[in-house]
């Protein structure tokens, strides 16, 4: 199923999603990226664009979406578990970056209930290649659309969760 999560969020960064109007949290896209996880326009909306990702793989794969439903990253890392995920934390992560698989979910943390999460593409070298919502090149958790980042495995401070197995 990773394939196909990739391919939706990938499809997404091609499209050049983008919030309309700019530094809004609104778009025809955006807003649906909202709705399907459960949550009113307007809000942060990364974890939203992870589960609408999931939502349409696993629909064309005609499966239920394995990931916890939720437009809040650090819910998603704390229910994930006992929505199927496996969790990878992130110290586990930077010991060993080969444990880091295409299709996983990354997870910050930045306190006080802040956190950001995005897809892994690919990881090389020690980096991660990411398609990521509500960023922008300069790898904001507030930015402004879709986009393919490149983030150290070390920046990544939370973990990672699979749903692949």
């Amino acid at each position: 199923m990773a394939a196909q999560v990739l391919a939706e969020a990938g499809a997404a960064a091609d499209a050049g999603v983008r919030e309309v109007p700019r530094n809004s949290n609104r778009g025809p896209q955006v807003d649906e990226y909202l709705r399907r996880a459960g949550v009113q326009p307007g809000l942060a909306w990364c974890c939203a664009f992870t589960y609408y990702c999931f939502d349409e793989a696993a629909a064309r794969a005609g499966i239920d979406n394995p990931m916890f439903r939720t437009a809040g990253c650090l819910a998603h890392w704390n229910n994930a578990e006992r929505h199927g995920g496996k969790r990878l934390l992130a110290r586990d992560a930077v010991a060993n970056p080969g444990l880091i698989q295409p299709g996983m979910v990354f997870v910050m943390d930045f306190g006080g209930g802040l956190g950001h999460t995005g897809f892994v593409e690919r990881v090389e070298g020690g980096y991660l290649h990411t398609i990521e919502g509500n960023t922008d090149a300069s790898q904001t958790r507030e930015g402004g659309g879709v986009y393919r980042l490149t983030r150290k495995v070390g920046s990544i401070n939370k973990g990672f969760i699979s749903y692949t197995g």
